[in-house]
């Protein structure tokens, strides 16, 4: 993961007070997407600030979670006659077995929030996001995928997204959207954790092929015993 698109997903997540967030790269990052006007740029970098996290980032989460055109989770249509008018912008609580249980556990933890707009899921779901990991030393995209970090005193249990991959994706998309603007030379802290008693040869990288053919690798294996 040290390249130069993969390091990305070690980035700092936290507010950086001595460093100016720019508003056209937040609105650029979010230019053709469900959250492309002026006010939904305004709402997160205000609660961005106010609630201790990088814009970026946070912009960054939205697309990965919903990518441009949203998901049944932000238009308000409820789902199956069920939770009309809830928004869920960051799948909080969207969890559980096939589809159908999903949409509607992120609806309801929606409803339990009051998250009745697009404006209260922002901000609520920043709130959530900055309090509930990077305060805690989740602060990285590799950090809250993989819990390594014991500041809370609890190792492994926290993670953010079920995804494997998802930390490397938002990390490219922070990158590409720093080498868009032409900002990819800035002033960047990333936070990379040092593993103790590592084998001396790197394990083969997951195959990402959407196949249930074996890879070559075979990293990871299901067995099934009929009882």
């Amino acid at each position: 993961s040290l390249n130069s698109s993969d390091v990305f997903q070690f980035m700092e997540l936290s507010y950086d007070n001595s460093y100016t967030y720019d508003e056209d790269i937040v609105a650029s990052m979010l230019s053709g997407s469900f959250l492309d006007e002026d006010k939904y740029v305004d709402i997160i970098m205000e609660a961005c600030k106010t609630y201790n996290a990088n814009p970026y980032y946070i912009v960054a989460r939205i697309l990965q979670e919903q990518d441009k055109d949203g998901t049944t989770l932000v238009e308000g249509n409820g789902y199956k006659g069920q939770y009309v008018g809830y928004y869920n912008i960051f799948n909080i609580g969207a969890s559980g077995n096939g589809e159908d249980k999903v949409i509607l556990n992120g609806l309801k933890k929606a409803e339990e929030y009051e998250w009745t707009s697009l404006e209260l899921a922002l901000r609520g779901g920043i709130k959530i996001i900055a309090e509930n990991y990077i305060a805690i030393g989740q602060n990285t995209l590799y950090l809250q995928k993989f819990d390594v970090d014991n500041s809370d005193g609890k190792l492994f249990w926290h993670q953010y997204m079920q995804n494997l991959l998802a930390a490397q994706k938002e990390g490219e998309t922070l990158r590409k959207t720093f080498s868009d603007m032409g900002n990819l030379d800035g002033e960047y802290t990333f936070i990379i954790p040092v593993f103790k008693n590592m084998p001396k040869t790197a394990a083969p990288r997951p195959s990402t092929a959407t196949t249930n053919t074996p890879t070559t690798t075979e990293l990871v294996r299901v067995n099934v015993t009929n009882s």
